[in-house]
């Protein structure tokens, strides 16, 4: 919910629904639409909200699916409009890890299934 939030906060910083305090001490509040703390750390803290939301998605029981799902885009939205190359770059390595983790299960339980027929 805190997330949801500051994803509130950010894309009315960015579309100047509302202002900060940045934008009085420098000209580029575009460039800085996170109103509580510096891009390195709300990079960070979407990348993992938007991996706990993947994960998510792929075990609900398609309930509230849709909703979670443009909360992801609107997550992910977020994640490239606040200018951290970090939370990019996590986000990219860990999905690149995990898939490689699940796809290695999956072709093992695909060999496993083949040796007992």
């Amino acid at each position: 919910m805190g997330m949801f939030i500051s994803e509130i906060i950010t894309y009315g910083i960015y579309f100047d629904f509302w202002t900060t305090k940045y934008d009085e001490a420098s000209i580029i509040s575009k460039g800085l639409p996170t109103a509580f703390m510096s891009h390195l750390s709300y990079s960070m803290f979407l990348s993992f909200t938007a991996l706990i939301i993947l994960n998510k998605i792929s075990s609900n029981k398609k309930r509230f699916n849709l909703l979670i799902i443009v909360y992801f885009a609107f997550i992910f939205g977020n994640l490239i409009i606040s200018g951290g190359r970090t939370g990019l770059f996590t986000f990219v390595v860990t999905i690149i890890l995990f898939s490689i983790f699940y796809s290695k299960h999956k072709i093992r339980s695909i060999n496993n299934t083949s040796r007992i027929y």
